[in-house]
């Protein structure tokens, strides 16, 4: 049935289909029958759900999507993170210079 967990299960509204959903992207169905045939009352019930059904193809093109996002994402985490430590290279060098011209006029000034 599936080739991987079931994620999901519920039966229809009169109690004679059992469906699964499994990480797979499938969906099985079982009949189900009850072992006392007597009539039983009930009452049909339902409840909405958030969740959607989408063929395999769309869902298999929507999972490489979200990862192709996740590989730009991290390019360009990797190139805010060069851009910074280039960032953080200039400054260190201007300082650096700086602090070297502030010790040539020290040295001037004191030997004036």
């Amino acid at each position: 049935m599936h080739s991987a967990g079931i994620t999901r299960m519920c039966i229809n509204f009169d109690h004679t289909l059992l469906f699964s959903a499994s990480h797979d992207g499938t969906i099985a169905y079982l009949q189900i029958q009850d072992k006392d045939p007597r009539k039983k009352e009930y009452v049909p019930s339902f409840a909405l759900t958030s969740e959607i059904m989408i063929p395999r193809a769309k869902r298999e093109h929507l999972i490489k999507y979200i990862n192709e996002l996740r590989t730009q994402i991290e390019i360009h985490k990797t190139s805010r993170q060069r851009i910074q430590e280039d960032k953080m290279r200039i400054k260190n060098k201007e300082l650096s210079d700086l602090d070297r011209k502030l010790k040539i006029f020290e040295e001037e000034a004191a030997a004036s």
